[in-house]
Formats: structure tokens, C-alpha cells, sequence
């Protein structure tokens, strides 16, 4: 066996044995914002890629303004936000954060949000399993409301496989490539932005022109009816 051959062994057991809190072993104090990040970082290390930090204060934010997570109660977060940062970081793997709204609003509808959260966890360590080579048991018959998460779990875990497969044989200079182009998103986004801008101030100088004509026309029709009486 080479070392490469042996890395993948390795990453296929980190992924195989990695497990989620469950509901009851998650934090049963409110913590504030450092304190949350701090723990559920500790807990994604082996999803660390290249040194990224999982999870940042301005992401919770982030998910809170989004409406994906509840808002903390008086800056302080409880047990369930950490089952929600868990969700949300592996299901923004593969889904769009409106897809995440959605998926977790159905399964709310249907589930507590507990039960919710040990079936997402049960889905992602079977799939990880499954796309690492050690298939387990098919679980039980599922509802019709639970096939969208199972199958979003599916995708994370082939997803994370992929990337840390990406990670062991990417070249430096692909490191220079991914800059260049996160650099020239940027730049495409600063100019969509300066076209909206634009767009938006046109809008306003549109109107404003448009109300100032307006208002000379009823001043002249004002004139015209004053001449007339």
C-alpha cells in the first residue's frame, strides 16, 4: 500500500466514524455567539479543509437574517440553535439556503424539531458510511416527508468525500487558481452592484423628473383656467 492509498483509508475512516451530538448531548446551558462557534468547531475539525473555519460568527448571523435558524434569545443560544448550525452546515453542502428554509420548514411540519435533528443526524452517518464502503442495514420504511433530507444527507456526505479526495491530490498552483477566481467573482459582483446602483439611480431621476414635469403641467393648466375665468 502507498501513501496515497493509505490517505484515503484515513479520510474514509475519519468520515465512517464521524458522529453528531445527538439532541440530548448538545449543551443544556445558553451560550453566547464565541462559545457556540468554539464547540461546533471543535466538533467539525475533521471537515477542516485547507485550514477553513466551518463556522463563523457572521454565518450564524447570517442564517438567523435568512430566517433558516431562530434568533438567540437576548444574544444567548440554546441547545436547539446548535442542532440547527449543525443541519444547516452540512445541508448547505449541496442546497441553496432557500432550499434549506424550505426542507426544514417541512420537516418541522411534520416532526418536532428534535426528532427532526436525530433523523438528519441518523441519514448523514449511515450515508457517510455508504460512500466510504461500509454499508449498513437499510433503515425502516420512510414517510414521503422524510425522502428529501434522506437523499439531501446522500449528497453532503458524497459531496465531503469528494472534496477531501480534491484536497489530498489538488496541486499549489490550483490553490492560485481559486484565488483568481474568487477574485474575479468579486469583481463581477462589485459590477453588478455598480449597475444596480446606477440602474436604481436612474429609477429615482426618472421619477423625480417625471413629478417635476407633472407639476409644471399643472401649474400651466392652473394659469390656463385663471385666464379663462
Amino acid at each position: 500500500m502507498d501513501a496515497f492509498e493509505q490517505e484515503i483509508l484515513n479520510i474514509e475512516r475519519d468520515l465512517a466514524q464521524f458522529r453528531l451530538q445527538r439532541y440530548e448531548e448538545l449543551p443544556d446551558i445558553d451560550l453566547y455567539m464565541e462559545q457556540v462557534v468554539a464547540y461546533v468547531n471543535k466538533h467539525l475539525e475533521v471537515f477542516n479543509r485547507s485550514g477553513d473555519i466551518p463556522i463563523t460568527p457572521s454565518m450564524i448571523n447570517n442564517y438567523v437574517k435568512y430566517g433558516i435558524i431562530p434568533p438567540p434569545d437576548k444574544k444567548k443560544y440554546k441547545r436547539r440553535h446548535i442542532a440547527y448550525i449543525y443541519a444547516v452546515y452540512f445541508l448547505k453542502q449541496a442546497l441553496t439556503m432557500s432550499q434549506i428554509k424550505a426542507i426544514i420548514r417541512q420537516q418541522i411540519k411534520s416532526n418536532d424539531e428534535r426528532s427532526a435533528y436525530e433523523f438528519f443526524c441518523t441519514e448523514l452517518e449511515r450515508a457517510l458510511k455508504n460512500c466510504c464502503g461500509l454499508s449498513q442495514a437499510e433503515p425502516p420504511a420512510l414517510k414521503a416527508e422524510d425522502y428529501a433530507l434522506k437523499y439531501s444527507a446522500v449528497a453532503i456526505a458524497n459531496k465531503l468525500y469528494a472534496q477531501k479526495i480534491i484536497e489530498l491530490v489538488k496541486e499549489p498552483e490550483d490553490e492560485q487558481n481559486g484565488t483568481d477566481e474568487q477574485r474575479v467573482e468579486q469583481k463581477m459582483d462589485k459590477k453588478a452592484e455598480k449597475i444596480k446602483v446606477k440602474q436604481e439611480s436612474k429609477a429615482v431621476d426618472k421619477k423625480t423628473k417625471e413629478k417635476s414635469e407633472k407639476k409644471k403641467s399643472d401649474k400651466k393648466v392652473k394659469e390656463q383656467n385663471t385666464l379663462e375665468n
